[in-house]
């Protein structure tokens, strides 16, 4: 609609329906649900839904005498979307049947592409046309003749069209006056979403960077801890823009802006702050697992949720409505009519190939994407296994904690020195050294001290002998392979402590003593206690417990479950040495289960041993294999895996 060149002019109409839910007429839905072949049955109990409910007006603050409506369905019940829509089809109906008349043409985006009339959404409607006198006058009698039987009111405020640009303005002033509606330049903002893009999509994808930037304002205002600020970048701000990463492609440039608006964002310590960046961008971009912060990075998320689209049209293609034109010398009968015919008769199949059973997924063409993009290799982390880390019922802000430590990102005064910032490098409990995170938590003799008048140092000093941070991580780690909870809530609480009585002198001048420090981390201890003991011990399973997908407890014909049932993969027997055969425990008793009447020989691997005892394994690197197997068990008589 957009190009200058086109010797065709066209118009695109956005119908706005006045109390659309309120104004359907009952007679006209029965009527509609009739024609659809709904049975009488079924009919009268919609009817019997619709018609029985009531209203009541606030008057005065008093509600008046409940009364019934005339017409009309009521908004929030699930059903009445449903009904709408039925009555909506009718409107399809009438542009479809004008437009095989040839009263009216819609647009193509392409010679060979189909025409497209209209678009729905619920109770909204865009129409596509080429613009002309007898067009409109036909497009005015189509929605006449619709509100006439349906009970609907076009709201012309609200109504508007949008021609193309090569409409002459006098032209345009005559077809809009015709439609009588008023004749805009762009077709806005729909569901949040610009309806219209123009060659310019940076200014067109502006109002996102605004309206990240005013809800960055308020959040920044909260003065939210490091691990707040974590979840409402990743799980609210990302969260209110996914679907605009979903339907479009965004510029680069304005996916960097995004990112670097929420990593700045993360690193702010106040309102007023401009954010100092004390890691890299790829460590707060990689996955948890391996050491990062798992901050969406947009560029990879957005082309992630496009291929998911694209994956969408693959694996159904009777979305795909595009028709293809063949030679002469193709048989009429062996002609695929639409793109979606062709794909079907392809033998071969399309899989993704970093997942186990070939579907793909959002999260790992992620994955994939920023690993590209980013050298993971470069943040991976082997000091402590960070899954573990953050499964552990610490406080978050305390795991944020420690994360800063072990990618030495706390801001101490040594390290902001180094930045170029002008501030004081002596410790401010030794008065002696630069400090450091080393020196700030165990080395300054403040330090050696509070560690033992705590209890602690029994803990710590096994593991000091190493380098920093590889003994602390060492620590954490040799507490949480035993699940020592308390002692780990004893340790935090004691380095935070330490923590905020530096921030504390540092920043506003209060005077410390050393007992203060240990009050402060009993208290921190007793709260961190508390929120564990509050959140319950479901941390992982108990040790020694394993759960196995085979496992499983199976019902009778008469829905009775039997005591225990486990099929075990066969990929070894003792008892035979051979491979591929499964037993089953049903009430206490064992019975082999030999596939096809003789017992298969050894696999060649672990993965083909299961194939063998369970066919239906889904795995895309032995498809075929599975497919040879099905296709033998095809062949026998009597077969029961």
């Amino acid at each position: 609609m957009n190009s200058s060149s086109s010797k065709i002019c066209s118009a695109a109409l956005k119908l706005d329906m006045n109390k659309a839910y309120d104004r359907v007429n009952w007679e006209f839905l029965w009527e509609v649900l009739r024609r659809f072949g709904f049975p009488p049955y079924w009919v009268h109990v919609l009817q019997q839904c619709v018609t029985t409910m009531s209203y009541q007006i606030l008057v005065n603050g008093t509600p008046s005498q409940p009364f019934r409506p005339k017409c009309g369905l009521r908004q929030g019940d699930p059903l009445s979307l449903y009904l709408f829509v039925l009555c909506m089809e009718i409107s399809s109906l009438i542009l479809r049947r004008d437009e095989q008349r040839g009263l009216f043409q819609g647009l193509k985006i392409s010679c060979r592409a189909p025409s497209v009339s209209y678009l729905f959404f619920a109770d909204d409607a865009l129409l596509f046309f080429r613009a002309s006198p007898s067009a409109c006058d036909q497009i005015l009698s189509i929605t006449n003749e619709f509100c006439s039987i349906s009970g609907q009111m076009i709201n012309v405020q609200k109504s508007f069209v949008k021609f193309s640009s090569n409409t002459p303005d006098d032209f345009r002033d005559y077809l809009s006056s015709t439609l009588r509606m008023e004749a805009r330049s762009s077709l806005g903002y729909y569901l949040g979403l610009p309806v219209d893009l123009g060659r310019k999509k940076c200014q067109d994808f502006h109002f996102l960077l605004d309206k990240v930037a005013q809800r960055l304002l308020y959040y920044a205002s909260l003065n939210l801890s490091s691990a707040e600020k974590l979840v409402i970048v990743n799980s609210v701000l990302v969260a209110t823009f996914n679907h605009i990463l979903s339907v479009f492609k965004v510029p680069n440039t304005v996916c960097e802006r995004l990112g670097s608006m929420l990593i700045r964002f993360w690193w702010k310590s106040g309102k007023d702050s401009k954010g100092l960046a004390l890691a890299s961008s790829a460590l707060l971009h990689s996955p948890e697992g391996l050491g990062g912060l798992g901050i969406r990075h947009l560029r990879s998320f957005n082309k992630a949720l496009l291929a998911k689209k694209s994956w969408r049209l693959m694996r159904q293609p009777q979305l795909l409505a595009s028709r293809i034109e063949f030679k002469e010398d193709i048989p009429d009968n062996d002609r695929p009519r639409v793109v979606a015919e062709l794909l079907q008769k392809i033998d071969d199949f399309v899989y993704w190939k970093y997942t186990k059973d070939g579907i793909f997924s959002t999260k790992t063409a992620y994955n994939y994407l920023v690993s590209q993009h980013f050298n993971l290799d470069l943040v991976r982390s082997s000091a402590i296994c960070w899954k573990r880390l953050w499964g552990t019922p610490l406080l978050p802000k305390w795991k944020m904690f420690a994360w800063k430590v072990m990618h030495n990102a706390l801001p101490v005064s040594a390290l902001l020195v180094r930045k170029g910032l002008p501030v004081d490098p002596i410790c401010i409990f030794c008065r002696a050294n630069s400090e450091s995170i080393i020196l700030l938590f165990w080395d300054c003799p403040l330090m050696q001290w509070l560690w033992g008048e705590a209890n602690l140092t029994r803990l710590v000093a096994p593991f000091v002998s190493g380098p920093w941070p590889k003994w602390f991580s060492d620590c954490i780690s040799a507490l949480i392979d035993v699940r020592d909870w308390d002692n780990m809530d004893r340790v935090f609480g004691l380095l935070w402590a330490i923590w905020l009585t530096r921030n504390s002198v540092r920043f506003l001048s209060e005077v410390f003593s050393p007992y203060s420090i240990l009050q402060l981390a009993f208290s921190w201890y007793e709260r961190g206690k508390a929120a564990r003991l509050f959140g319950g011990s479901c941390f992982g399973s108990p040790p020694g417990f394993h759960s196995s997908p085979l496992l499983r407890v199976l019902r009778g014909s008469s829905g009775d479950s039997c005591e225990l049932s486990i099929c075990f993969d066969g990929a070894w027997d003792a008892v035979t040495h051979c491979a591929g055969v499964s037993w089953c425990v049903v009430d206490s008793s064992v019975a082999p289960l030999v596939h096809g009447g003789a017992r298969a020989c050894m696999a060649n691997s672990t993965l083909q041993a299961e194939l063998m005892a369970c066919p239906g394994i889904a795995d895309i690197t032995v498809a075929w294999v599975i497919k040879d197997i099905r296709a033998l068990l095809d062949s026998f008589v009597v077969c029961h895996v």
